[in-house]
């Protein structure tokens, strides 16, 4: 056995290949030397001795190679040497490298930053230690989740006999947070004292809370980077430091990383308190929602555990909270984020983006055809060069690793270049979000993740075997007596099957693409010409609220007409209101069981009800059909009133007229009745593919309290150069008045169709690669064809042929593949219309013109590439041709 020391030679001779060739050479001369010295004892003259043992020893590069062969690591010398030669061989080809680098690195780019998207919105696990294991607690109720409970359900459910550990957290989002100057309104979690031991969580700095701080409500708080920096600027004597919360002091004890977002989907972490501590800040925590999680290891454990939980579930809780025997409790794997509400975007992301990464595999499948043609007109070339190395000795296997060596250079140099793309991209898309998308821009931030890195040598490795595999075989497979006697001989005339299907597949791959990019633009163009039920230009929107404030106690309609009169002084304000909710900026949709008087009651039904103050329909644009609006008169002591949609009248008048009609809406102020004073248009608040639902305006004065409303305003100029005016002029009003959002309506119809923009941008982005791409492996046949053909082009002229025939000659060729490529492809842009139909909107899956469209475009850029060579092959010089060859 050889001792460590011996070993560390060994395998340093064998890494150093220099001094192993020194060793083999001093062996080989050694041995010729002694087999002279015994031919010359023999009485062999000594020039004899040396020539015969020369002679007899045989080729000594052989047995060097041999040599090579058997070492250990051998394999590593010969991939350098044959990388070595690759970049010498790829170096004096300077076009073709790079036209073949390019074409990679568009389409690896488009995988990766296709890729990147649907990874970070779809697969990114959180960013604690063993994410997999991680398991929220989600209450099923007639098929829909929710992933909160009641914090004292959490309380029971964490005391039954079999259950796991739990640990449960909540947030509250207008906790006014105060060190020093700096002042403002921030999210905090309320998380039990096990929570962060359970997550995994280290902190940057500092320690997290602890279930001592938790069952001595400790006045605690744990900190994120941005917190930190926010209200400390960084300073590394943060901990101990004070911070008030409403008013209330707290200790910072640890900052946690930029990394941890907390455990919701899409969720953000600003700072975190014991649970326990929820009371010192006015939070009834009995009346909390919280989030549950627990560890559990695998998937069978989850579903093992989950009857448990279940039957707990129903033990304490379903009949003191008189819920329904259909409400069941499970256990969902939460590894890449609790669900909450409209942030979870995913199953509305979900098909698109596997759409789109399916495409982006398509424009990979061009540029890898591209390429492969590319090494096949290359292997072609190079056939005589490559018949004299097989002649003289070298092996097939050994020609063909040589090759892809050179294959690999190519992908490898594709990928660098894609993944440079692909943040260029990615920064680009993150910079087209629109106002508001801040926390999802961090979910596609191109960052060089292990998973990135290991998906892009993934798709790097399958291009080597894509397109380099079939034309090494070929090159390698000439027959070396006609290679050898004659280079034209080698190759039938004309363009050989292989490059022409790989042509025809390019073509076909095209159609789908622009099929499937046009049918996703259709549907964008036709969401936006929807008539939103308003004028949309010049509008708006500034969030005012009043919880955690000192007008909470009273809300926002005491103070709502001197917010309105202090925005209307602005100069630029042609007009303002009010109201709780305003198309596609948001607010609070507010439902309750409603009735209409004199009309049969029908299954339980809820009516959406928004607040607004006088003018709202005259400044949002609203049309009023019949009736009156709002007025100032319309106040708690007299009638109450409502204004219905047209929703609501197709429901319940649709003959007659139902101004006076009297509904009951009965949880709204402990129950109330209104009178229908008028109609408006409908309006589309959200998905435009949504018809709008019944629902009915109410007056704010007469609405009872409501914690915020938002500020509606119509300008003469441009909304953004208006809204930090108005936000003076109304904090100069009441200082502590929350101000938490401001968007122009621009924006928010921006917001509203952003899947369908980016569909339609990333869909157009990759069909326009693959039709380029194609349109240049056209280019590069045609012309290598021409090339090939300059012969028979010569003859043809010679014997009187036009050039108008040569280049309907060259034409038809191109035209043959490219209508194969479209017979082939039609089907398959049917059924990928048939995919995408429930991306789809105001246009069929199978539109014939649509179809039409593309195909006529993809014949008249076939034309366009074909045009170059076409016109190369009609000026051949007839003489110059058949002196050629």
């Amino acid at each position: 056995m050889r001792s460590p020391l011996e070993l560390l030679r060994f395998v340093r001779a064998r890494l150093d290949r220099r001094s192993m060739d020194r060793e083999m050479d001093d062996e080989i001369a050694l041995h010729i030397e002694l087999h002279a010295e015994a031919l010359e004892r023999q009485g062999v003259p000594k020039a004899e001795a040396w020539r015969r043992a020369r002679a007899e020893f045989g080729g000594i590069q052989r047995y060097r190679e041999e040599g090579r062969d058997a070492r250990a690591l051998a394999w590593v010398h010969d991939a350098a040497a044959d990388l070595r030669y690759g970049v010498r061989t790829l170096r004096r080809s300077p076009a073709f490298t790079t036209v073949s680098v390019l074409s990679l690195g568009l389409g690896i780019g488009a995988n990766v930053a296709i890729f990147g998207l649907l990874y970070g919105v779809l697969m990114q696990p959180l960013a604690i230690a063993q994410a997999h294991e991680l398991s929220a607690v989600i209450i099923q109720t007639k098929g829909e989740p929710y992933a909160t409970v009641l914090h004292r359900t959490y309380l029971a459910l964490r005391e039954a006999p079999g259950v796991p550990e739990l640990q449960a957290s909540h947030e509250a989002d207008d906790i006014l947070a105060e060190a020093g100057e700096v002042r403002e309104y921030s999210r905090a979690n309320f998380v039990e004292g096990g929570y962060f031991a359970m997550l995994g969580v280290p902190p940057l700095f500092g320690r997290s809370i602890t279930r001592e701080d938790d069952e001595q409500h400790a006045s605690v708080v744990v900190l994120s980077e941005d917190a930190w920096t926010h209200f400390f600027a960084r300073g590394r004597s943060v901990l101990g430091r004070q911070l008030s919360l409403r008013s209330h002091p707290f200790t910072v004890i640890g900052v946690m990383p930029r990394s941890f977002r907390g455990i919701r989907f899409n969720g953000s972490f600003n700072m975190a308190v014991p649970a326990s501590a929820a009371s010192l800040l006015g939070i009834a925590e009995d009346r909390n929602y919280v989030n549950v999680v627990t560890r559990i290891g695998t998937s069978s454990l989850r579903a093992a555990y989950a009857p448990r939980i279940d039957a707990a579930f129903h033990r304490c809780c379903v009949d003191a909270e008189e819920l329904s025997r259909d409400v069941h409790v499970t256990l969902a794997d939460a590894s890449r984020g609790v669900p909450y509400g409209k942030s979870d975007f995913r199953d509305d992301y979900r098909l698109m983006l596997w759409s789109l990464m399916g495409g982006a595999l398509l424009v990979l499948l061009v540029a890898c055809s591209n390429v492969g043609n590319l090494l096949l007109a290359r292997g072609a070339a190079r056939e005589r060069e490559l018949s004299i190395r097989l002649s003289i000795g070298a092996s097939r296997w050994r020609i063909v690793r040589q090759l892809l060596a050179e294959s690999a250079l190519l992908a490898a140099l594709g990928a660098i270049l894609g993944i440079v793309l692909a943040a260029i991209v990615t920064r680009l898309l993150i910079g087209s979000l629109p106002t508001g998308f801040e926390t999802a821009a961090t979910l596609v931030e191109f960052d060089v993740k292990p998973a990135i890195l290991t998906f892009t040598a993934a798709v790097a490795i399958t291009c080597v075997l894509a397109f380099g595999v079939g034309p090494a075989l070929r090159a390698t497979r000439a027959d070396l007596a006609s290679s050898l006697k004659d280079r034209s001989a080698s190759r039938a005339r004309g363009m050989h099957i292989v490059d022409r299907l790989l042509v025809v597949g390019q073509v076909a791959v095209s159609l789908v693409l622009v099929c499937g990019a046009g049918l996703l633009i259709a549907t964008l163009r036709n969401l936006r010409a929807i008539d939103p039920g308003f004028a949309s230009t010049h509008l708006v929107a500034i969030s005012v609220e009043t919880r955690g404030t000192e007008y909470e106690r009273g809300g926002i309609v005491p103070i709502y007409r001197e917010i309105l009169e202090r925005a209307r002084r602005v100069p630029g304000v042609l007009s303002a209101a009010m109201a709780t909710r305003i198309p596609a900026i948001g607010g609070r949709d507010a439902s309750f069981p409603y009735g209409v008087l004199g009309q049969l009651p029908h299954e339980p039904r809820q009516i959406s009800l928004t607040v607004v103050t006088p003018g709202y329909l005259a400044t949002s644009g609203t049309r009023l059909l019949q009736g009156r609006d709002f007025t100032d008169a319309d106040t708690p002591t007299n009638r109450r009133v409502a204004i219905a949609n047209e929703a609501f009248v197709a429901r319940h008048f649709p003959v007659g007229s139902p101004i006076g009609a009297v509904v009951r809406i009965d949880e709204l102020n402990g129950g109330e009745t209104v009178t229908v004073i008028g109609v408006t248009r409908d309006v589309r608040f959200g998905d435009r593919r949504r018809s709008p639902e019944p629902m009915l305006f109410i007056p704010a004065a007469q609405a009872g309290k409501w914690p915020f409303l938002l500020l509606l305003m119509r300008t003469a100029t441009e909304p953004k150069w208006v809204m930090p005016s108005v936000i003076r002029e109304v904090g100069a009003f009441a200082q502590r008045l929350r101000i938490t959002h401001s968007q122009t309506m621009d924006e928010a119809f921006d917001e509203v169709l952003l899947r369908e923009r980016l569909a339609a941008a990333l869909a157009s982005s990759c069909a326009a690669l693959a039709l380029v791409l194609a349109m240049i492996g056209l280019t590069g046949l045609v012309g290598f064809s021409v090339a090939r053909r300059t012969r028979e082009i010569g003859v043809r002229m010679a014997l009187g042929a036009r050039r108008s025939g040569v280049v309907w000659l060259v034409l038809r060729d191109a035209l043959g593949m490219v209508a194969t490529g479209i017979v082939i492809g039609i089907p398959l842009a049917l059924g990928t219309g048939h995919a995408l139909r429930s991306l789809l909107y105001g246009i069929a899956p199978t539109n014939v013109v649509l179809l039409g469209i593309t195909t006529a475009g993809l014949v008249a850029v076939a034309v366009l590439a074909s045009a170059a060579p076409a016109w190369r092959a009609s000026r051949v010089d007839p003489v110059i041709a058949l002196r050629a060859d």
